[in-house]
């Protein structure tokens, strides 16, 4: 069955010349290669009973996204009978891989096939309890971290970090159109938390995006490809529609410091420099090393070839072609002020920008100002310069400078069963390659002190915790309910040519949620 599965998608693959929508719909076919869903869907009720009856400890894990589910992963696979619990917050798993990764790049999203293959390769011992909020005190929530270690083995916290980072200039907060980036990218993307975000995209024909990371690149990309290029991704409809109606022609991707400095990757660099009727704009004064830099980039592969890679485009810039639409990469230059449109008092109309200078050891060099500046009209501001991690429970030893949850090596300081993985360990670094590593980790620290005894053995039964829930009326989403979600949300895009549909209401999710259950007469 798997081979001729893999046949169809092949030739799916061919027929369709590859196309966006077309390598959706057959990864998802692939994906569909799983037990009747009778057998692999689990619910309350009916895995409870079968978790509770394990000799294996139960464990709890907080937050479905890319932390959470590679750190399930490389617990069950070094002890497949594990009982595990993952509790997410919103009634669809999958946190930034569904939330967060570019529309364009759906091949950033195969590790979703993984992500299932946990719930479906262990439909007695795991299960998706979504929907609900974990927190206590002044956060609330449904259930507090404190209820969770009086249930479970060992409580494993990976919600990653859930708030941006501030520029703290003048106008950030009172303009509108001054929009973080996860704000923006959780538009376009679907995430209920962000659906009513509606930026104005016609407010003028420059956009400043302020960071150099790969989201920066992601943001800029979204903005400067056609509605068209973008249609039969998963990108929300509403935002593809909102592009049919921008004025955007130029976008500026300004970072304080220089190129040996930028975040982004070569790749997301060198498709930007591949959008269809669209320049790329870089001053080669930029590249002007001493023998000192030279010598630092090139010692260093991946930098010495996206340094190259910026050279050769910037030689090939024509920076007096500004009615061109394209997009400026800047370099050595920080916002010090938003100012207003003088004709929309209340929308951002240009932003102050201050040239620096660099000063310090390679690799940790400093931007200082030099006292030049200069103004850049534009109607759209969107900050990219990080995330945020935020405490959920008073109970659990946060650092509110670096938003972490403190933690040594994985263990949370002070509190024996009670673990960190992902950016709410370490902030936010990386790609989900980085996350998957740190995962990896989280979960050998987790299993050791489960096999040397430092931690129970065992834990109430998983039943408790549903008791709980069920006497606090949360309606839990089981990785059944997350199934018939998807499977409407690929049915809805299918009709209109896209890969899927996502749905960016949580009381329409449930909606759905509830219709399948009907009709399975649960």
């Amino acid at each position: 069955l798997s081979l001729s599965l893999s046949v169809v998608l092949l030739c799916v693959m061919a027929q369709a010349a590859v196309s966006l929508g077309a390598v959706a719909r057959a990864a998802r076919a692939l994906r569909r290669c799983r037990p009747s869903r009778d057998v692999c869907r689990a619910t309350l009720s009916t895995s409870a009973t079968s978790a509770a009856s394990s000799k294996e400890p139960a464990v709890c894990i907080v937050g479905g996204g890319p932390a959470g589910m590679y750190t399930a992963h490389y617990l069950l696979k070094a002890r497949p009978g594990l009982r595990i619990d993952v509790l997410e917050r919103l009634p669809v798993p999958y946190g930034l891989v569904r939330f967060g990764v570019a529309p364009d790049h759906p091949e950033v999203k195969n590790c979703t096939n993984q992500f299932d293959a946990v719930f479906r390769d262990h439909p007695d011992t795991v299960r998706l309890l979504g929907n609900v909020a974990v927190g206590g005190g002044e956060a609330g929530g449904d259930v507090s971290v404190a209820e969770l270690r009086e249930r479970y083995a060992a409580v494993v916290l990976s919600y990653g970090a859930q708030w941006d980072r501030n520029l703290g200039i003048p106008g950030e907060a009172e303009l509108d159109n001054v929009l973080p980036a996860r704000s923006f990218v959780g538009w376009y993307n679907g995430d209920p938390e962000h659906a009513a975000l509606n930026p104005d995209l016609a407010a003028g024909d420059t956009a400043v995006i302020l960071g150099q990371g790969n989201v920066a690149l992601d943001v800029a990309r979204f903005l400067l490809k056609t509605p068209d290029q973008l249609h039969p991704t998963d990108a929300r409809s509403a935002a593809v529609n909102a592009l049919r109606n921008t004025t955007i022609r130029r976008v500026l991707v300004v970072g304080r410091r220089g190129p040996l400095e930028a975040a982004f990757t070569i790749k997301e660099f060198r498709e930007m420099t591949r959008l269809d009727d669209c320049r790329t704009c870089i001053n080669p004064a930029h590249f002007d090393f001493s023998e000192e830099e030279r010598a630092f980039y090139q010692s260093q592969r991946p930098k010495k070839r996206l340094v190259e890679l910026m050279v050769k485009i910037a030689a090939d810039s024509n920076p007096t072609d500004s009615q061109a639409r394209g997009w400026d990469l800047v370099f050595n230059e920080s916002p010090l002020e938003l100012l207003p449109d003088p004709n929309h008092p209340n929308r951002v109309g240009a932003v102050r920008l201050g040239i620096n200078r660099l000063e310090g050891p390679l690799g940790s060099r400093k931007a200082v100002p030099t006292g030049e500046e200069r103004i850049v009209k534009c109607g759209l501001v969107i900050r990219s310069i990080g995330y945020k991690g935020l405490p959920i429970d008073p109970s659990v030893p946060f650092d509110e400078r670096t938003g972490v949850v403190r933690n040594n090596k994985f263990r949370v300081e002070g509190e024996a069963g009670l673990y960190a993985a992902g950016w709410i360990s370490t902030g936010p670094m990386g790609v989900i390659l980085t996350t998957m590593a740190n995962a990896s980790a989280a979960a050998k620290t987790v299993l050791h002190d489960l096999e040397v005894g430092s931690i129970k053995q065992t834990a109430g039964p998983s039943s408790s915790v549903d008791d709980l829930l069920t006497q606090r009326n949360v309606d839990v989403v089981s990785y059944n309910d997350w199934l018939s979600i998807e499977d409407y949300e690929a049915k809805q895009g299918a009709a209109v040519g896209k890969s899927a549909e996502k749905i960016a209401d949580r009381k329409v999710m449930m909606d759905v949620v509830h219709a399948a259950r009907a009709a399975q007469g649960e």
